[in-house]
């Protein structure tokens, strides 16, 4: 009956194996995953438990802007606190006959402020305006589009702004040439 305690050796070394990556995958689950509804403890001495929430804690630890203020990391910011909306892109398309105009806010994410552009043809003024939306890292204004036949052949310029409950600026302005 030398097979039993070989088999019973692999069975051991096996369920060890399986105990150590059980407790090194428990080790690297965040809290909130499915299943986890206490402080990870390690069967391992090799793998330390991660700290629960409350031990982490500490008095003086800011959270992140979207725990704090969905609205922007500028947190507890005055009515009209000074942003300056970027021009990300403008070009023509002459096929199409439009002008685009592409605009985000960087350092605020808010949703439901008013981005504006306008731009100063030749022939006339045309201001367009849309919501922002929160984005990643700022507000996006998104693309804003403008008829060639309207703006009028030569130079012309644009400018984009924004304002909101708490924000509110100009971009500097940008220069095109309508064909």
């Amino acid at each position: 009956m030398r097979s039993k305690p070989t088999m019973t050796r692999r069975v051991a070394a096996h369920a060890s194996c399986v105990a150590l990556a059980a407790s090194i995958l428990a080790a690297c689950l965040p809290e909130d995953s499915p299943g986890t509804s206490t402080p990870h403890q390690s069967a391992s001495p090799l793998v330390s438990p991660s700290p629960s929430p409350s031990s982490s804690a500490s008095a003086d630890a800011s959270p992140s802007p979207s725990e704090s203020d969905p609205s922007g990391p500028i947190t507890g910011a005055p009515a009209g606190t000074p942003v300056t909306p970027e021009i990300f892109m403008t070009t023509i398309d002459e096929n199409e006959g439009i002008l685009r105009v592409v605009v985000f806010v960087p350092g605020i994410y808010e949703d439901g402020g008013s981005c504006t552009v306008t731009v100063h043809g030749q022939s006339s003024t045309i201001l367009r305006q849309q919501t922002g939306v929160a984005d990643v890292s700022s507000t996006a204004c998104g693309q804003f589009t403008f008829s060639l036949s309207q703006l009028g052949s030569g130079e012309a310029t644009v400018t984009a702004g924004y304002e909101s409950d708490k924000y509110s600026g100009d971009s500097e302005t940008e220069t095109v040439t309508i064909p």
